[in-house]
């Protein structure tokens, strides 16, 4: 038993692919370093890595049916973990389907439409990626399955190519391979 139950404050990031497996860094007060420290999402568990006091890597978030929020807690042990837990969110995987225009000037500072499905109902987090370079974007339109996210191209040598993927929470990215060049 410990002197206190851990309390949770804050977590990146809040959302993740279906899929499982997306690292969620938690932030708090009272983690314990044990060999039972673990991280719960909903029913499921997953090892939680002790770094600090008040900082815990809760590992690969686990994989899921089912679209939605679930309950985050902090687990020290069995018996003390974090209140009531936070809202964790799992979306469904996007896709890249298309990009337009597809060459730019090396100058950069091109809008780029990504056209596309399951980009998230807000443009928060939603984050271009030009090979390594990460470019905040934006949800341009969404009707029905089919959406549409714009970014500004980044300004690179000539004759560079790279494949743009998206991103709704700035780790996760899209794996399409959609190419870009100058």
């Amino acid at each position: 038993m410990f002197a206190s139950s851990p309390t949770l404050s804050a977590y990146v990031p809040a959302r993740a692919p279906m899929g499982g497996g997306t690292v969620v860094h938690a932030v708090g007060d009272d983690f314990a370093d044990t060999d039972v420290l673990e991280c719960r999402f909903g029913a499921s568990v997953t090892e939680g890595v002790f770094v600090s006091s008040s900082y815990v890597k809760c590992g690969g978030a686990p994989t899921t049916v089912t679209a939605g929020e679930t309950e985050l807690v902090v687990a020290n042990d069995a018996v003390e973990q974090t209140g009531s837990g936070a809202s964790f969110n799992y979306v469904p995987s996007m896709e890249i389907t298309s990009i337009n225009p597809t060459v730019g000037p090396a100058t950069g500072g091109v809008m780029i439409d990504i056209n596309g499905q399951d980009f998230g109902e807000q443009s928060y987090g939603l984050t271009c990626q030009f090979g390594s370079v990460k470019i905040q974007a934006s949800l341009k339109n969404s009707n029905g399955d089919t959406m549409t996210a714009e970014c500004k191209t980044p300004a690179t040598a000539p004759g560079t190519y790279f494949y743009l993927e998206l991103s709704n929470n700035g780790i996760d990215f899209t794996e399409n391979e959609n190419e870009f060049g100058s």
